[in-house]
């Protein structure tokens, strides 16, 4: 039983758009010490063929602290991922200090750079 579900998943990340020119790369997010630095992805819920639409969770997870939080998402589409995002942010019990995701085009949006670095307290916002 062990080896017939031993297979990785399948990868859904397509690499982002010209955004990525303006969200720098990361090396060192592993050695934050204080809350609000938080690490996203996607998981896709599409069983064994990534064709056609299906269930996202995004998920946060603070490096300093192990806090995760995740919100279920159709598609990948920027105003989905971009409520789910609201969603965590309000729910977190500490202010969104970092935001580090992978280069997939769910989180490399101009709506999600717009969020995190237009306001009063710019989010980190790194990939």
């Amino acid at each position: 039983m062990r080896t017939r579900y031993n297979k990785l998943g399948l990868a859904t990340t397509k690499p982002g758009s010209i955004l990525k020119k303006h969200i720098p790369v990361k090396t060192n997010q592993w050695e934050e010490t204080i809350p609000g630095f938080l690490e996203a992805d996607t998981l896709a819920h599409c069983g064994n063929c990534v064709a056609g639409m299906f269930a996202y969770s995004i998920n946060c997870v603070d490096i300093a602290t192990g806090w995760s939080a995740q919100r279920a998402v159709w598609g990948k589409g920027e105003r989905g991922v971009m409520a789910a995002i609201w969603s965590i942010e309000e729910s977190l019990p500490f202010p969104i200090l970092g935001f580090d995701c992978d280069n997939g085009p769910e989180f490399l949006n101009w709506h999600l750079y717009r969020h995190l670095s237009k306001r009063k307290q710019p989010i980190q916002f790194t990939r």
